[in-house]
């Protein structure tokens, strides 16, 4: 989800915008095929063309280290924080597309009373569950407490480094409790995640320096691959031990420790989008990519690369990453077709699931390859339309009228 809400963009952090715009891309296409049956009646884009779709769930942890990222950037070195203002802010930037986005749902498809009172709460995950038919939305609560723990960091000062030991220390104790509510897990690794971001936005960007557009699409490539293609993730989940754990929605426990696999790749695409003076760059990259490669050397010499498909279209993106990373000579390409689909990410992620299971009620011109590929590009253009409408149009009228 593009579910961080930016504040206005400097000049410099339009590479930040392209990535965020890049990951909504991302949850929405993973979506797309996931949902193929959904969207196409019956068919299957795993059954029918390659078993494979990207990691939306990366992708939405993208969004939460971008959020605490450019949370930090926009407030912590302001002298007097206003608390009632940043609420009024974030509020402002937040709910009105949300708002739209569960009127939207609720007016199309028949709901749950509960679970919409708790979505127009903000409490979906704690008290209820998500709409059926928008469950994106179950970031979105992630989001609002993260703001929240924000006023600790940005009004008291607390330390963010220490918050994050603390933070991380709390989360190992829960191993050692059984039954215990996954969405404390889920809150704790979210808020890591977060607080990570935050932490980057202390840090200096490097003087007069600006990623060439081949650096930019090699980590967006990377980011396709390495979801399959890790090998930490493989050790630490084989041998991680979960505790038993309660689950009382149907979201609950999306986020897990094992996303702590995926957390050094999310870092490193924060990092290179945006300049930041990293001490520790170049142990990452060399991390990033040899944790990739040893997966995939791995799985040629035990044999199991060409038993299922899954693992051809990641050691591609791999390979086409490295490519990019080494290329010297830099590409006469713009990213800001990404850097314009950033501008109404959020728009696009609290909107996009309630299209696609719109278009699923039209039931003529379905079940083949064309047909999926032609909803693909109807979806595409409502999603697009909607989302520019509201991000364009409908917010900057709202944010004049209560600011």
């Amino acid at each position: 989800m593009p579910n961080q809400i930016f504040e206005k963009q400097t000049k410099h952090d339009s590479n930040l915008e392209a990535l965020r715009g890049f990951a909504a891309t991302i949850v929405v296409i993973y979506h797309l095929i996931i949902h193929s049956s959904k969207l196409n009646g019956g068919f299957e884009f795993k059954k029918n063309i390659i078993h494979w779709s990207p990691s939306g769930h990366l992708m939405v942890l993208v969004f939460f280290m971008l959020s605490g990222y450019v949370i930090g950037k926009s407030y912590a070195n302001k002298p007097n924080f206003n608390t009632i203002g940043y609420l009024k802010k974030r509020l402002i930037r937040l709910y009105p597309i949300y708002l739209f986005s569960i009127l939207f749902t609720i007016a199309l498809f028949r709901e749950d009373i509960r679970s919409i009172i708790g979505n127009i709460f903000l409490v979906q995950n704690l008290f209820t569950n998500c709409l059926t038919k928008n469950d994106a939305l179950w970031s979105l609560n992630h989001e609002i407490l993260y703001y929240l723990f924000a006023i600790l960091l940005l009004k008291y000062k607390i330390n963010s480094q220490l918050l994050l030991f603390v933070f991380s220390f709390l989360l190992l104790a829960t191993f050692k409790i059984d039954n215990i509510p996954c969405i404390i897990q889920d809150y704790l690794v979210g808020f890591i995640f977060w607080l990570s971001g935050y932490i980057l936005s202390t840090f200096n960007k490097i003087d007069n320096y600006k990623p060439s557009v081949n650096k930019l699409i090699s980590v967006m490539l990377l980011l396709l691959g390495c979801d399959l293609l890790n090998l930490f993730a493989r050790i630490v989940n084989f041998n991680l031990k979960i505790p038993n754990q309660i689950s009382f929605y149907t979201l609950t426990g999306i986020v897990k420790i094992g996303d702590f696999c995926l957390f050094p790749y999310a870092l490193y695409a924060v990092i290179i989008f945006s300049s930041i003076n990293f001490r520790y760059i170049k142990i990452l990259t060399w991390f990033v990519y040899l944790n990739s490669i040893a997966h995939l050397v791995n799985l040629l010499f035990n044999h199991s690369f060409f038993k299922t498909e899954m693992f051809y279209i990641p050691t591609v993106f791999i390979s086409l990453s490295l490519f990019f990373h080494f290329m010297t000579k830099p590409l006469r390409l713009s990213l800001q077709y990404m850097v314009n689909l950033g501008s109404i990410s959020y728009a696009i992620y609290v909107i996009h699931y309630p299209i696609l299971y719109t278009l699923s009620k039209i039931k003529v011109f379905t079940g083949t390859t064309l047909s999926y590929f032609i909803r693909v590009l109807i979806f595409t253009g409502i999603v697009i339309l909607i989302s520019f409408l509201l991000e364009k149009k409908l917010q900057p009228l709202i944010k004049k009228k209560f600011t």
